[in-house]
């Protein structure tokens, strides 16, 4: 989960190439420069990262679903104005 959670963190466009369809640059990959800590260590950052992301993650899916029902609301409102059902 370590790894995982460093390379989510590299700055991704330093390894693909410049094309309109980028493909990922192995060579850039292999150049990447990892420093990995003990085992331990490891393990409770990873275990720290998991416990906010998750935390983050779910905000995130929160907002998505208010932001789905606002949507749904706003089209609701906007057919019950234009077919005469409210008034404005």
């Amino acid at each position: 989960m370590f790894l995982y959670y460093v390379l989510c963190h590299v700055d991704a466009r330093e390894l693909y190439d410049g094309a309109d369809y980028p493909s990922l640059r192995l060579d850039r990959l292999r150049s990447v420069v990892v420093r990995i800590p003990p085992l331990e260590v490891q393990r409770r950052i990873a275990g720290y990262l998991y416990e906010v992301t998750t935390d983050l993650d779910a905000a995130v899916a929160n907002v998505r679903r208010e932001i789905e029902l606002l949507q749904e609301y706003q089209a609701t409102l906007i057919s019950g104005v234009v077919t005469g059902h409210v008034d404005i």
